[in-house]
């Protein structure tokens, strides 16, 4: 349910985002509101993610401490899966804010600005697959 939630703000947040770059008044604005869409987006899917390791590794050593190793191994996939949707629907999500935005850039031939918007995109794609892979270590080391 946390997974669907996640997956619908994101919907939400890149439908609102056409409008508020839109808005923007000049390429330092427009790289400010993408930079901010993506340092949150980033936050939201963190956030998510930890939620989610949280209920999920208490539910597994749940299920081992009543001995069914079973139950855990079917929560822990469960779990990675959405950690999975969660990570991809983020990553998706800020690529597609950011090429809108460097395009955009491109667009007011303000090239250097773009590249650096380029870095930030690039760095918050890195700090969202990190993330995940986080939460599904997490998860895989709750069943040892």
């Amino acid at each position: 349910m946390k997974h669907l939630a996640t997956l619908a703000a994101l919907t939400i947040a890149i439908l609102g985002s056409e409008t508020q770059v839109a808005c923007a008044q000049g390429a330092d604005d427009i790289a400010a509101e993408c930079a901010e869409i993506v340092r949150t987006t980033v936050a939201r899917v963190n956030n998510s993610l930890g939620d989610d390791v949280q209920r999920c590794v208490a539910a597994i050593e749940g299920h081992k401490a009543n001995g069914d190793m079973a139950a855990a191994i079917v929560v822990a996939r469960r779990c990675v899966n959405r950690v999975n949707g969660t990570t991809r629907a983020g990553h998706s999500y800020v690529k597609d804010v950011c090429e809108r935005c460097i395009n955009a850039l491109m667009d007011l031939g303000e090239f250097e600005l773009a590249g650096r918007l380029r870095n930030i995109c690039a760095d918050a794609l890195d700090r969202i697959e990190e993330s995940g892979q986080r939460a599904r270590n997490a998860i895989r080391n709750a069943l040892n």
